[in-house]
């Protein structure tokens, strides 16, 4: 598996043996003075009480994840920290997405999803401007 983990090979796809699952991962690439349509890939190998991850580039669920185990508040679980990883790798896609049909001046008809996981700041509700240029 190691092989696999440091592997140049960014298709998406799972991998299991009876020791715990590969998985590789893509996202949009967020990173600065990066192409909208690069993607960055992400290696993860989970087993019980172990996950290895391995990236070529910065993947900024990664980090945030990071960022919460050295508050003390990361994930406790496998589980936990993989839903983190894919809440993070899918967040802003239908933005960044919309976006870039705008940039690129395409006027074809497009759908695209707006949601949000969480009120900002703990709030029961929530206030939305601007909405007629999504409408």
């Amino acid at each position: 598996m190691i092989k696999e983990l440091i592997s140049e090979e960014t298709r998406p796809r799972v991998l299991k043996d009876e020791d715990g699952i590969l998985l590789n991962l893509r996202g949009l690439n967020l990173n600065p003075d990066s192409d909208e349509e690069d993607m960055v890939s992400l290696h993860m190998w989970i087993e019980p009480g172990r996950i290895i991850t391995t990236r070529s580039e910065r993947v900024f669920p990664i980090d945030d994840i990071d960022q919460s185990y050295q508050k003390g508040d990361g994930p406790r679980t496998a589980a936990g920290f993989l839903i983190r990883v894919l809440d993070g790798l899918t967040d802003f896609y239908q933005l960044t997405m919309a976006q870039g049909y705008c940039e690129k001046g395409k006027t074809e008809q497009a759908v695209f999803d707006l949601f949000y996981r969480e009120n900002p700041s703990g709030n029961g509700y929530a206030v939305f401007a601007g909405l007629e240029q999504i409408i």
